[in-house]
C-alpha cells in the first residue's frame, strides 16, 4: 500500500464515508482520502458469529475480516453458531 496516514483533524476524511470495517486515511502522496481496511478493532469481547461460519470477538472483527477477505461477511444472530462453537471448545478440553 502507498503510504498513508490516518486524518486525526477530519480534513477530507470528515467527507469520506468508508463503511464498516473500513476506515478513511489520507495518502502522503496525494493528500486525497481513501478508504482501506481497519488496521485494528478496539478490543472488547462481545462475541458474534459470522455468516461465514465463524466466531468473532466483537461485530468490528466481522467487518474487518470481510474487507481483508474482500467477501461479504455478516453477522448472523443464531443461538446455533454459538452451541457449536461452546460444543467444539467442551471437546477440546476432554
Amino acid at each position: 500500500m502507498p503510504d498513508a496516514r490516518s486524518d486525526p483533524d477530519g480534513g477530507p476524511c470528515r467527507r469520506t464515508y468508508c463503511g464498516r470495517g473500513r476506515q478513511c486515511v489520507l495518502m502522503a502522496e496525494t493528500g486525497r482520502a481513501e478508504c482501506v481496511c481497519q488496521e485494528k478493532c478496539h478490543p472488547s469481547f462481545v462475541p458474534v458469529c459470522g455468516s461465514d461460519g465463524r466466531f468473532y470477538e466483537n461485530h468490528c472483527e466481522v467487518y474487518r475480516t470481510a474487507c481483508l477477505e474482500r467477501r461479504r461477511i455478516y453477522v448472523v444472530h443464531s443461538k446455533d453458531c454459538f452451541f457449536k462453537v461452546f460444543e467444539q471448545h467442551s471437546l477440546h478440553m476432554m
